[in-house]
């Protein structure tokens, strides 16, 4: 447990990034696409001599469709990339940012909690180490080592 004091006396206790659990569905959905896009430049090859209107819609469908899916997969990546978690020995916030669209800060005071826990359900989320930190009704989904926060976030409330 790391903690530094900030400006107005609150201690910092750790901060971490959502698991990388995250980013397989859409890594997987841009494989798809992308696997697509390179079938559809397939058949924009093998039709160029015998109908070139066809082998063009496809050339540029399968153009826009890899630039749309590399763009989209960037967005998505770097969005998720920095959502934090942060806990202090004062609250627990969630930053929730999406590059140049939405910025959201949401914030659990810890003077209001009265049971924490952690939740890892199924074999997946036990062999990533991933899970659920619930605070009274909250939860915080997709926290890497869900128990040792859980267990850190008690001791701050035993601390006081």
């Amino acid at each position: 447990m790391n903690t530094e004091a900030t400006s107005n006396g609150e201690m910092f206790i750790s901060s971490m990034q959502e698991h990388w659990i995250r980013y397989v569905g859409p890594a997987f959905g841009c494989l798809i696409l992308t696997t697509l896009s390179i079938f559809l430049y397939y058949l924009a090859g093998v039709s160029a001599f015998e109908q070139e209107w066809a082998s063009d819609a496809l050339f540029v469908t399968a153009t826009i469709m890899l630039l749309v899916t590399t763009h989209g997969i960037f967005h998505l990546l770097m969005s998720r990339y920095l959502s934090q978690i942060i806990v202090t020995d004062k609250r627990i916030i969630k930053l929730d940012q999406r590059l140049f669209l939405q910025d959201e800060m949401h914030e659990s005071p810890l003077d209001k909690v009265r049971v924490v826990s952690a939740e890892k359900h199924g074999v997946m989320q036990s062999l990533l180490r991933y899970g659920t930190v619930v605070l009274d009704q909250q939860k915080i989904t997709y926290v890497p080592h869900p128990h040792a926060v859980a267990r850190d976030i008690a001791h701050v409330l035993e601390m006081k």
